[in-house]
């Protein structure tokens, strides 16, 4: 609100009308417990008659410099994962490591070793000053539950690790919408018969996202056009040839590695029927041939280190009493195998 000539009201001008420094003034309109009781509801009194409000953009470059002094202490992010990903998230990381440095921050790729304890991992995190970490898949079995790391030591987001215990904040791509979005493809494109196949693990990895979307879908169609998903934990690619005989299947939606077992049993994309990837990867996108689902790993990246800035800025570390999760919905890459 502005003064009778339609200026802004300042500090300055609320001091001056109560008889004190604009520094008392600015202490007390944040509540500092420096100023008493008493003066600071004095202080508001006055600033309330003035109509006094904050200037945004002085706020901004206030809550600017708290940011960069705290930057400054926190100075180093880590992407934690486990050594069978490190190659697979090395686009992740760069972008991750990109942001990171914007925003002053040092990062590394921190690789998990399962041979070494939660509790040593945390130290060694700390002594190289990590502040934040992004905790990714660290073996290859199914994780039901996060390692037991010093939790308030550090500010956390997640990715690929929906199911573990106890929740934190995640970013990922939308597992749910890639399967739709692969559904309404093969449909565009004359399938009839489209049939999802995934691990077990890899599904409840995501939090039954995948399960969700093509079941959610097939119980709209009638019984005839129905096709049941093959999700399965051993054999799966033995699996797959007898389910697509048994289910008719035309067009399977499944992970490229998948993709890749099918091609080395003889199978023919799309001469014998189409393969539509669910876990293609924007960063690496020109390197395979399929069609499919793309996640943005760039952006998913950024998400994740502004989350661990907002975390850090605010003074947020541990398990967080309301977690969030950020879903990135997929887009469209054309390829030979539809």
């Amino acid at each position: 609100m502005s003064g009778e000539r339609g200026e802004r009201v300042t500090l300055r001008d609320v001091a001056k009308a109560a008889g004190v420094s604009h520094s008392t003034v600015s202490r007390a309109l944040r509540g500092s417990e420096i100023i008493s009781n008493q003066v600071r509801d004095r202080i508001r009194e006055v600033a309330d008659s003035l109509g006094y409000r904050p200037d945004p953009m002085l706020s901004a470059l206030a809550k600017y410099r708290s940011d960069k002094q705290t930057r400054a202490q926190a100075s180093q992010l880590a992407l934690v994962v486990g050594p069978h990903l490190k190659r697979r998230y090395a686009a992740f990381a760069e972008a991750a490591e990109r942001h990171s440095l914007a925003l002053g921050y040092g990062f590394e790729v921190y690789v998990w070793d399962s041979d070494i304890s939660a509790r040593r991992h945390s130290q060694i995190l700390k002594s190289r000053g990590v502040r934040g970490l992004v905790l990714g898949p660290l073996i290859q079995q199914l994780e039901v539950s996060h390692p037991e790391l010093e939790w308030d030591a550090f500010s956390l987001i997640t990715f690929g690790r929906f199911s573990a215990q106890p929740k934190l904040d995640s970013v990922s791509e939308n597992q749910f919408q890639a399967v739709r979005l692969c559904l309404a493809k093969a449909y565009e494109n004359g399938y009839k018969r489209p049939g999802l196949v995934t691990l077990e693990r890899t599904n409840t990895r995501v939090g039954d996202r995948y399960r969700a979307a093509f079941d959610s879908h097939m119980v709209t169609l009638p019984r005839a056009d129905r096709v049941r998903a093959l999700i399965a934990e051993q054999n799966i690619a033995v699996k797959a040839e007898r389910w697509i005989e048994d289910e008719r299947v035309d067009a399977v939606i499944g992970h490229e590695f998948f993709g890749d077992a099918l091609k080395a049993n003889g199978f023919r994309f799309p001469e014998d029927l189409a393969f539509l990837a669910l876990d293609k990867q924007g960063s690496d996108v020109g390197l395979t041939s399929y069609a499919g689902a793309t996640h943005d790993d760039h952006e998913i990246a950024r998400l994740a280190i502004v989350s661990l800035n907002d975390q850090i800025t605010n003074g947020l570390s541990g398990v967080p009493v309301s977690p969030k999760t950020v879903l990135l919905d997929t887009y469209w890459t054309n390829g030979d195998t539809l």
